[in-house]
């Protein structure tokens, strides 16, 4: 059994056992080769915490920093579905595997109609996301 297979299966305690020791230094990597096997929002909630936020710092500055972008875009892709009920299954999965590719507004923009929000609240939901790291 691989890693990738436990996340496919969403078997999270034996991926947990398995990143004991000397494969911890590999958790933010499978993190990001695994992200597309997340099947709903809480499997990609919980392999965050697994994958990323539960493991030490390891010489991997440049996987943390795309890590904690994955967790705050998962932010935003959650506050759109607490905030637009008819978002269906399937767009939120199409969006949680490509967080990678399209910033926090490009998600708003997608999956919420942005116009019917208080620019206020759109405005504190983009400012509780980090700075994006420079170039």
């Amino acid at each position: 059994i691989t890693a990738l297979d436990l996340i496919k299966h969403e078997e999270f305690s034996a991926l947990r056992d398995l990143l004991q020791l000397e494969f911890q230094p590999l958790s933010r990597l499978l993190l990001l080769l695994g992200w597309t096997q997340c099947r709903s929002l809480s499997a990609a909630q919980t392999l965050l915490s697994v994958l990323h936020r539960e493991q030490a710092a390891a010489n991997d500055s440049v996987l943390q920093e795309f890590s904690n972008l994955l967790s705050s875009q998962l932010g935003v892709l959650e506050w759109c579905k607490n905030n637009n009920p008819g978002i269906s299954m399937e767009s939120l999965l199409a969006q949680l595997h490509t967080l990678d590719h399209h910033s926090a507004l490009y998600i708003l923009h997608s999956l919420t109609p942005l116009p019917q929000f208080e620019e206020r609240r759109i405005l504190d939901l983009l400012q509780q996301l980090p700075n994006s790291p420079a170039p």
